[in-house]
C-alpha cells in the first residue's frame, strides 16, 4: 500500500489543476460504484427477505453507514493529502457515505 501511495504522490506532483480534478471526481466515482455495488438484491432474496424493504432498511443504517465512514477513514486521509478531494469528489464520498 505504501508504494501505492508513493507513486500516487509522485505522479500527480506534475498534475496540472485539470488533471488533478479529473483524476479526483474518477476515483471517486470508482469508489461509488465499488461501495453501492457490495451488496446486491439477490443477497436479500437468498435469505428470504424482501429485496425492496431490505434495501431501503440497509440504506438507512446508521451503523452500516458509520462502518464505511471508518474503514475508510485512513484512504479520505491520503487522498486530502494528495490534494484529492475536491468539491465534486467529496460530494460523490457523502453520496457514498464515505465521508
Amino acid at each position: 500500500m505504501k508504494f501505492a501511495r508513493d507513486e500516487t504522490r509522485r505522479r500527480l506532483a506534475r498534475a496540472g489543476r485539470a488533471r488533478r480534478r479529473f483524476h479526483a471526481l474518477v476515483i471517486a466515482i470508482a469508489a461509488y460504484f465499488i461501495v453501492t455495488s457490495m451488496v446486491t438484491p439477490e443477497v436479500y432474496v437468498q435469505a428470504g427477505l424482501d429485496p425492496e424493504r431490505a434495501c431501503r432498511e440497509a440504506a438507512a443504517n446508521e451503523h452500516y453507514k458509520a462502518q464505511l465512514r471508518s474503514s475508510c477513514s485512513g484512504l479520505m486521509e491520503f487522498l486530502a493529502s494528495a490534494g484529492l478531494l475536491t468539491r465534486p469528489a467529496l460530494a460523490v464520498y457523502r453520496r457514498a457515505n464515505l465521508i
